[in-house]
């Protein structure tokens, strides 16, 4: 690869010019899975010049960013102040939770009916791997795994519009997520959860499948209000 020089009001930034992506995408990807490893949480306010270094790009490619995740509810912008990493209250939670479990619950119903046992397999393994982060005590890796899970089980429902609605929706339910899978007790619960739901799908249990997915997401909503203070 050979590295291409770019300069924005004075800042030097490099990047690669065999990377496909334009700056722009290659900068929101980095701050969306800043984002989804929950290294950025809830409230917090974004500072350009020191997240503009620490995802590699420079300030213009990052505010479009900042933008875009405006547009998916992610992000506030408030003028004069900068922008902020959204605080989700107590009802926006439920209503959240509430349309997952209907789309989730769907997703997994649809897929149960036409996944392929090599798919299966691999869900599997996504299942296994997470139970192994978890008992390592590896946060990270258990959500990564946890993205995994859901986004292949979205994907064998079959239906685009479905698998758009539950992306869109993902980066709002993992700034509220993370706070539940730093519980290690609560960890436990959906690592059960998800063996549930692949077992079912492994038996062609459609009703089972889609009922134990909304009880697993129903579980982490519960933990995820508990945590949000009451005037939230």
């Amino acid at each position: 690869m050979s590295p291409v020089s770019c300069s924005d009001g004075g800042e030097s930034m490099t990047q690669w010019s065999t990377d496909p992506r334009t700056v722009n995408e290659v900068a929101f990807d980095r701050l969306r899975d800043l984002i989804l490893n929950g290294q950025l949480a809830m409230g917090e306010r974004l500072d350009e010049r020191s997240l503009a270094e620490r995802i590699a790009v420079s300030r213009t490619p990052l505010r479009d960013a900042i933008g875009r995740l405006a547009n998916l509810g992610v992000i506030e912008q408030r003028t004069y102040r900068g922008s902020f990493l959204r605080v989700f209250t107590r009802t926006q939670v439920a209503e959240l939770y509430e349309l997952r479990k209907l789309l989730e619950g769907l997703a997994t119903r649809k897929a149960t009916a036409q996944i392929s046992v090599e798919r299966l397999d691999e869900l599997g393994k996504i299942v296994d791997r997470g139970t192994r982060a978890f008992n390592a005590k590896d946060t990270e890796m258990f959500e990564a795994a946890d993205r995994e899970f859901h986004a292949l089980i979205a994907e064998e429902s079959g239906n685009g519009l479905l698998v758009e609605h539950l992306k869109n929706l993902e980066l709002r339910i993992q700034l509220v997520r993370h706070l539940v899978n730093l519980e290690h007790d609560v960890a436990a619960l959906t690592v059960d959860d998800r063996q549930r739901v692949l077992d079912a799908m492994r038996e062609g249990d459609a009703d089972g499948a889609e009922l134990a997915m909304i009880d697993h997401i129903g579980v982490v909503e519960a933990e995820a209000l508990r945590r949000l203070p009451v005037s939230a």
